[in-house]
Parts: C-alpha cells; structure tokens; sequence
C-alpha cells in the first residue's frame, strides 16, 4: 500500500510524465490493455513460445543432469562445459543464434531454452549426487540393475532438487521470452515493449511488465506447490 502511494505521488508531482506515469494512469491502462486484441495476441504468441522453449529446455536439463550426476566418466567430460556455459550470460548467446539460424521462431525458442535449461540441469546433477548411497547399496542388495535403480532411487530421489530448479527455469524463461523477442525477431509481448519505450508510452508499458511479472509469479506459485507435493515423501 505504502509502495502503491509512493508511486502515484512520485508519477504525479516528482518524475517527468514522459517518463514515469502515476499508479492510476498505469492501472488505467491495464484495463485498456485487457480490452484489446492485440494484446491478447501478442500475450499468445509469447505463451507459445514460452511454453515451447521451457518444455525443451526441461526436458534437456533433466537428461543431461541426470546422466551427468550418474555417469562418472560423462559427468567428467561434460561437467566443466556446462559450467562455463552456465557463467556465460544468456543474452550474449543471442548474436550467435541468429548469426547461424536467422529470424523466425524456433530461433526464439532456443533462446528460451538456454535461459532454461541451465538452473534445470545444475539443480538435477546435485539432486542425483546427493542421493543416499545407504539407497544405493539396498538397491543393490535386491538385485537391482542399474535401469531399475534409476527408475526406483535416482529418479525420485533426483525430483525434489528438479522441481527447484525447473521453478528457478520458469522465472528466466519469461525473462529469455522477453529478450528473445526484443532483440530477434520482434514479436508477442516484445514487440509492444518495444513500440510503447519507442513510443514513450510507459503507462502502457509499465502494464505489460506488470502482466509478465503476475504470469510469471503465478507460474512459480504452482512449480513451488507441485515441488512441494513431490517433497512430501523425504519429510
């Protein structure tokens, strides 16, 4: 509320209406933006893509860390590159992309993958190196094969420290849909960025920001819960 207050007074009586608009003018046009069909366009093109780049960057960041955590002799070829990757900054990563395969979409969705695939797979590495070995050797003094001991111990022992990370991914997809349309080929949600900074229309923009914020809040809101659910069992 105090925060609500500061805002509206600092877009009213202290920031340049140019550059900084009142609560109420933003709130305003939240509800413009809602009314409006091409925004509601633009928020689907950018869920698409979302959805397309988190569910390759997941599902590489599980296979990838759970064959590195496991495999000793993989987890020693691999380990360092991914963290050299890993330090470097997304963004950067973006001229490369386009340099090798142009404008479009799948472009796009490679970016967001990247901004996704990272947290995904460092959190399941140490999710599969911190796996109980007391698990292991009961594993073992069953008879289980190694394909068994993956399905029975690694697998669900690994999904806790998963799901952390694919919440952690969630929250730099919407960050990589945003980058990559801004600075590919503009479309979706960047692409009204862009025009309304361009445009100095921050009512505007400050709405969808506060859009992408609230999809992007609630899409934690359920990974925390189902990681929640997943954890229940090691409580």
């Amino acid at each position: 509320m105090i925060g609500a207050v500061i805002w509206e007074l600092a877009g009213r009586f202290y920031f340049e209406p140019i550059f900084f608009k009142p609560l109420s003018e933003v709130i305003l046009a939240l509800f413009n933006l809602f009314t409006s069909p091409v925004f509601w366009k633009a928020l689907t093109e950018s869920l698409q893509l979302f959805v397309a780049g988190f569910v390759i960057g997941t599902f590489l960041g599980l296979a990838l860390g759970i064959v590195i955590g496991r495999i000793t002799l993989i987890g020693s070829a691999l380990e360092s590159y991914v963290t050299v990757l890993y330090v470097t900054p997304p963004i950067a990563m973006i001229p490369f992309v386009l340099s090798i395969l142009g404008f479009g979409y799948w472009p796009k969705a490679i970016i967001v993958s990247w901004f996704v695939f990272f947290p995904v797979c460092i959190t399941t590495i140490e999710g599969v190196r911190a796996v109980s070995p007391r698990l292991l050797e009961v594993a073992r003094s069953f008879g289980s094969g190694e394909a068994r001991t993956w399905k029975d111990v690694v697998i669900p022992s690994t999904l806790p420290f998963a799901m952390s990370g694919i919440r952690q991914g969630v929250a730099l997809g919407f960050v990589g849909v945003v980058a990559a349309e801004f600075l590919l080929d503009a479309s979706g949600i960047g692409l009204l960025l862009r025009t309304y900074s361009r445009l100095y229309q921050t009512d505007n923009l400050f709405a969808a920001v506060i859009v992408m914020t609230f999809l992007g809040l609630s899409v934690m809101a359920i990974g925390k819960w189902v990681e929640k659910r997943f954890a229940t069992w090691r409580q």
